[in-house]
């Protein structure tokens, strides 16, 4: 009898589980799918299918901009940080940035905490100094390596102890390393490679909207 009775409570309670879904489908209406994001992305990363996962969304609660399979985002990169759960949209996507006809795309590594790096955007253009350490009678000095280099993109390379302390929401542990990539006409990337090897450190020097870049700075200059 007990068995009966718990077979018929389930049931019971089954039909009206069933009842309420149904009826609140029928108040939500249609549904379609979605793209949402599974992990938090930064700005102007790449995005791999991995990333994000199709969800039954209503319609009502879905937007004209919204996207739902994964063609619609290959070779793209979101403008500004997305968190996870978020919903994938048109307008917060762009072609991944890269080089034109006649540039090279090289990637220099430098230090959050003395570089204007972490505020640097794609189209940005910077100039590449070199720091050199003294050598034999030679002083200490810096160098323009480039003058001009149009950016890319920029991500997070390495991240020491102080980047697993809480920090606010989008910024950067001081001991960051962030690798930022640069389109450079072919002959001035092995200038960079040489003076990323030989030189002391390096730094990205922002040059201000609208000027017209210059390929070079000539050897020497800065010393």
């Amino acid at each position: 009898m007990l068995l009966l009775l718990s077979i018929i409570g389930a049931a019971g309670v089954f039909s009206a589980v069933s009842r309420y879904t149904a009826s609140v489908a029928e108040q939500l209406g249609p549904t379609r799918p979605v793209l949402t994001l599974t992990r938090d992305l930064p700005a102007y990363q790449r995005l791999r299918e991995s990333d994000v996962a199709v969800v039954e969304v209503p319609v009502m609660y879905t937007t004209e901009g919204q996207l739902s399979r994964w063609d619609q985002v290959a070779g793209r990169v979101p403008v500004t940080l997305l968190a996870a759960g978020s919903r994938l949209q048109q307008d917060v996507l762009v072609p991944t940035p890269a080089a034109r006809a006649g540039e090279r795309e090289v990637t220099v590594n430098v230090g959050v905490e003395a570089s204007i790096a972490a505020v640097l955007a794609p189209e940005d253009r910077v100039d590449i100094v070199a720091a050199y350490a003294a050598a034999g009678k030679q002083k200490a000095y810096a160098q323009i390596t480039v003058s001009g280099a149009r950016v890319l993109r920029v991500r997070p390379l390495v991240e020491g102890r102080a980047a697993r302390e809480e920090l606010p929401e989008g910024s950067l542990a001081g001991d960051t390393t962030l690798a930022v990539t640069l389109a450079l006409p072919p002959e001035a990337v092995a200038k960079v490679v040489l003076a990323q090897t030989v030189a002391k450190n390096l730094r990205l020097a922002l040059q201000p909207k609208g000027v017209s870049p210059k390929p070079f700075a000539p050897d020497g200059a800065g010393r």
